[in-house]
C-alpha cells in the first residue's frame, strides 16, 4: 500500500519524536511505500534552524520514509496557507490512503479532489482544543466558524475517518465544525516503541541512577518538558522539599525558557533532593523513565504524559477537560495547584509499595493498548 501523510499544519521536523514522524515510521516498518509531504518554509516557532529546512532537496530519506518539502504559495500569517505543488505531487505518486495531519487546512480541499477521480481513503486528524485554538474573537468566528467549517462541512462525506488526539479535541471539533461524532475515533498521543527498551530495564535503571548518585533504594519521581511557569515544576519542588523523607528524589530534564530561568534557578536551588539534567532527546527520556518510579506533572499537558504511562510509571497529574480517558486506576489528578495536594499524592503512592507496584503494571497494560504508536500504525490500516 503506498501512504501518503500531508503534514503542514501539524509540521514534520526531521528526527523528532513527535506524531508525525512516528506514525510514518510504523507505517514503514510494516512493508508499506510511505511518504510524507511536508513544509519547506512555514515551521513552528520553535524550530531555530529554519535555514537548514530551506536549503534541503526537495526530497530525501528518513527511517526509509520518502519526505518531499514543499514551498507554500500563499501565506497569510501562517493561519491561509496555500501549496500549489500538492496536487502535482499527489497525482505522480498516486496514494491508496492519505492521511491529514490537522484539519484545519486547504490542503484539505486537494486531497478530495484527488479523492472525486481516483480510489482512495482519507483520514484527518484534529489537535485542536479550547486550549490552544480559537482563543481570540476573528480566530474563533473567522478561522475556526467560518473558513475551516465551510471546508470540513464540503469535504466530510469524503473522509473516511476524523481522529481526535483526546476527547477535549473531539468536544472542539463537533461543537466547532458540526461533525458527526460517529464519523470520529480516537487516536492518542503515544509512545515510541522501539525506544522503550523493557529487556534491559534494570541494566539502564542502575547506570543511570548511578551517574546521579541516587541509590537503588531510593523512590524517584521524574518531571520535566519545556520548563516555563505553566509547568507548576516550582510546586513540586516546594512540595518535595516539604516531604520528611530523603529517600524520594527528582529527576528535572528539560530546557527552561529564558524569561524563567531566575525563578527557576531559586527554587531549584532549594533542596538537595533534585536532579537537574537539562534537555535530553527523546530515547534518553524513555531511559529516564525507566530509571524512576513515579512521573509527576503538576502543570500543563503533554504527550510525555502518555510517554511515562507507556514506560509503566503510575502518573500525578493537573486534571484537565476531560483526560480521564488516561486513568485506568494508574493516575491520579491534582485537583489545584495546591503544593499539600501534591504531597498528598505523592505520599499515597510512595508510601504503600502494593498501590506503587499496582499502578505500574496498570500503565504498562495500558500503554501498550492505547499509547503505542505501532499499535496507532496498524489501527488505521484495518
Amino acid at each position: 500500500m503506498k501512504i501518503i501523510h500531508v503534514c503542514f499544519e501539524a509540521p514534520y521536523i526531521d528526527n523528532w519524536g513527535y506524531q508525525e514522524n512516528l506514525i510514518p515510521k510504523y507505517n514503514k516498518k510494516m512493508g508499506n511505500d510511505v511518504i510524507v509531504i511536508a513544509s519547506r518554509n512555514v515551521l513552528p516557532k520553535y524550530v531555530l534552524n529554519k535555514n537548514e529546512y530551506l536549503n534541503k532537496p526537495k526530497e530525501y530519506i528518513i527511517d526509509g520514509v520518502k519526505i518531499i518539502r514543499l514551498k507554500s504559495s500563499i501565506n497569510i500569517f501562517n493561519r491561509i496557507v496555500w501549496y500549489r505543488e500538492l496536487n502535482k505531487v499527489i497525482n505522480i505518486e498516486k496514494p491508496d490512503l492519505i492521511y491529514l495531519h490537522s484539519g484545519q487546512s486547504f490542503s484539505l480541499l486537494n486531497l478530495v479532489k484527488y479523492k472525486k477521480k481516483n480510489k482512495c481513503k482519507i483520514i484527518v486528524d484534529f489537535h485542536s482544543d479550547y486550549k490552544n485554538s480559537g482563543l481570540g474573537l476573528i480566530s474563533k468566528m473567522l478561522l475556526h466558524k467560518v473558513i475551516w467549517k465551510k471546508i470540513i462541512t464540503y469535504s466530510k462525506k469524503y473522509v473516511d475517518t476524523f481522529y481526535c488526539i483526546t476527547p477535549w479535541v473531539k468536544k472542539f471539533v463537533v461543537e466547532m465544525y458540526n461533525i458527526e461524532e460517529s464519523q470520529i475515533d480516537m487516536i492518542y498521543l503515544s509512545a515510541d516503541d522501539d525506544k522503550v527498551d523493557f529487556n534491559n530495564k534494570e541494566a539502564i535503571r542502575r547506570k543511570i541512577r548511578g551517574n546521579l548518585n541516587i541509590e537503588t533504594e531510593d523512590k524517584v519521581i521524574i518531571t520535566g518538558g519545556k520548563i516555563n511557569k505553566d509547568k507548576n515544576i516550582d510546586k513540586l519542588i516546594k512540595a518535595v522539599t516539604e516531604i520528611n523523607n530523603i529517600k524520594i528524589k527528582v529527576i528535572i530534564f528539560g530546557s527552561v525558557e529564558k524569561k524563567y530561568t531566575n525563578e527557576f534557578e531559586l527554587v531549584l536551588n532549594s533542596t538537595d533532593k533534585i536532579k537537574y539534567i537539562g534537555w535530553i532527546n527523546a530515547e534518553e527520556i524513555y531511559n529516564y523513565y525507566l530509571a524512576s518510579d513515579i512521573a509527576v506533572f503538576p502543570g500543563t499537558q503533554s504527550a510525555l504524559w502518555q510517554q511515562a504511562i507507556y514506560c509503566g510509571l503510575p502518573l500525578i497529574v493537573k486534571r484537565w477537560p476531560m483526560s480521564d480517558y488516561l486513568n485506568d486506576g494508574n493516575v491520579l489528578f491534582l485537583e489545584s495547584d495546591n503544593v499539600y495536594e501534591i504531597i498528598d499524592k505523592i505520599n499515597y503512592i510512595m508510601n504503600d509499595e502494593n498501590k506503587l507496584s499496582e499502578m505500574s503494571q496498570i500503565s504498562i497494560k495500558v500503554g501498550q493498548e492505547k499509547f503505542s504508536y505501532k499499535f496507532i500504525a496498524e489501527k488505521f490500516l484495518k
